[in-house]
């Protein structure tokens, strides 16, 4: 992980837990590296779809999900990018996600975190994916 070869560090770990899994060490080390990964991920993808680049931030996002399969904010992006993409059953997917992820999730709330400027390319998208 220091290294920043996150697949081979979470493949260690895997591998760890399937030796000893009563380890309690390993699980923590595999929740550290899948956290890392996936906080490297998510940025990366927003940045892609406020810039437009809604392929690109799909590829990013997707990988984020990989590391961390209950992130909303993965799911908020790619929901947001596949709509953008006019990709219907892939954004609706998504945006099921987030409501099963989080019951609770309001795009009001959830774009207050990011700059005001970029808000109305993200409602845009988020709302277009389905979501309110």
């Amino acid at each position: 992980m220091i290294r920043g070869q996150l697949d081979v560090a979470i493949s260690e770990a895997e591998r760890a837990i399937a030796l000893n899994p009563n380890d309690a060490g390993s699980y923590a080390a595999r929740g550290t590296v899948l956290s890392m990964a996936s906080s490297r991920y998510e940025p990366v993808g927003w940045a892609y779809y406020l810039e437009r680049r809604y392929e690109d931030a799909v590829t990013a996002l997707k990988a984020g999900l990989r590391a961390s399969p209950a992130d909303h904010y993965n799911y908020a992006g790619l929901a947001a990018s596949y709509a953008q993409l006019g990709r219907t059953d892939e954004a609706a997917h998504a945006a099921e996600e987030i409501r099963h992820i989080w019951p609770f999730f309001e795009v009001d709330s959830f774009v207050a975190q990011f700059n005001e400027g970029n808000r109305p390319l993200i409602v845009e998208g988020l709302h277009k994916a389905g979501l309110k």
